[in-house]
């Protein structure tokens, strides 16, 4: 592992809800989510930008906050950190 890299240590997959919610956001997108991550490595806010509907944007911010990190290490000491990322996802029908 490289020194000042944040690596995620529990992702968990994305849940979408009701066939008609997925509906109004069927489609593929690109959403950038900015985390502020705790010394410890938990999520301690999220907000997605650019997200195709309130409804995704809502859930992406509620299931990001159980993302878990490494600890991001400065000097020895444990630091918060705030990370910019882009996560793909893809909205689909239920057949």
């Amino acid at each position: 592992m490289r020194k000042n890299t944040i690596h995620p240590i529990s992702l968990h997959r994305l849940q979408y809800g009701s066939d008609s919610y997925r509906q109004k956001a069927e489609g593929a997108y690109a959403i950038k989510l900015v985390l502020e991550i705790a010394k410890n490595g938990t999520v301690r806010t999220v907000v997605a930008e650019s997200a195709p509907t309130p409804e995704v944007k809502s859930r992406i911010e509620q299931q990001a906050r159980d993302w878990i990190f490494e600890p991001y290490w400065k000097d020895g000491v444990g630091v918060n950190v705030k990370l910019s990322t882009i996560v793909h996802l893809n909205v689909i029908r239920s057949r």
